[in-house]
């Protein structure tokens, strides 16, 4: 299965108030768009999450309909349903509260879940109805997938108050509420009391904060590395020009230089500076070797 189903049954599987319990069922149902005109039909492709779904409800109403595995046209995977008749899905309705004035206007209705623990529930449900997340050692990617603007900008309200502002896309007609930042993402979970996914976001961004450290590093050793080749080759060929011509003009301090640089061409100027006698700073090894390309250049 993937992270995100793991996310889903994580949440469906959390003890929660009765209260809260009502909000979680509510926001899946909501999220769903299974309130239709006289009667519920829940679509999901995990059929164990329905299964937690019909247990709750059979502790109200006794003898729900069996799950059908239906192959909806145009997925590759089964698509599960559960309908339920008109008397059932009023007592449903009737248990959760749900006002036919969101149901019509496919909007949350905010009278169910004033306290903060019924929203964060009805988000976690809202989340196991239609939400994805990305594995964090793979991307950094929350949504979640509504057919109605009015729902999904109702669901960005009710992230605002928790200071988590989501972007809204249109994809193949739906409209996307998403989150793209590890801070973000990590904000939601914690929203969610998804502690174990937490984690696993918190430590793929510090490993990727140390990897990005090391490649950085690595790559300005290479730069730095890069630089004290083609200054040394440069060198080199200066001091092979002056052994054909005019080595012996140069003074002592200078042939001492030069010759250090021939017998360690992969020296950087600090480790050379350190082999000189007397010691010599790093700024002193590279003016006495500017001046050798200077004589050099000097040669016709």
């Amino acid at each position: 299965m993937s992270y995100s189903y793991d996310v889903k049954i994580n949440l469906c599987t959390q003890k929660r108030l009765p209260c809260c319990r009502k909000s979680f069922w509510y926001g899946f149902l909501a999220a769903g768009n299974a309130f239709l005109p006289g009667f519920i039909r829940v679509l999901t492709e995990h059929n164990d999450i329905l299964e937690l779904f019909i247990k709750y409800i059979n502790k109200e109403i006794p003898e729900i309909a069996s799950v059908k595995d239906v192959l909806v046209k145009g997925n590759i995977k089964p698509i599960y349903e559960l309908s339920l008749n008109k008397k059932q899905s009023e007592e449903i309705v009737k248990i959760l509260a749900v006002s036919e004035r969101s149901i019509v206007g496919h909007q949350i209705d905010f009278d169910l879940i004033k306290k903060e623990c019924c929203v964060k529930s009805f988000i976690s449900g809202v989340f196991v109805c239609v939400g994805f997340l990305s594995d964090p050692n793979k991307s950094y990617h929350l949504e979640l997938v509504f057919h109605e603007k009015s729902f999904a900008d109702d669901i960005v309200f009710a992230l605002g108050t928790f200071d988590i502002k989501p972007k809204i896309t249109v994809r193949n007609g739906d409209f996307v509420v998403y989150l793209k930042s590890s801070e973000s993402i990590l904000d939601f979970l914690n929203i969610l009391s998804a502690t174990t996914f937490c984690f696993d976001y918190m430590n793929a961004g510090i490993e990727k904060q140390i990897r990005n450290t090391v490649n950085r590093q690595i790559n300005c050793d290479n730069a730095n590395l890069d630089k004290t080749v083609s200054a040394a080759a440069q060198q080199l060929a200066a001091i092979k020009k002056l052994e054909k011509e005019n080595f012996a003009s140069l003074t002592p301090e200078l042939a001492q230089i030069a010759i250090l640089r021939q017998e360690n061409p992969e020296l950087s100027l600090a480790q050379l500076s350190e082999l000189c006698d007397p010691p010599l700073s790093k700024s002193g090894v590279s003016h006495r070797l500017k001046k050798i390309i200077e004589k050099a250049n000097e040669i016709n």
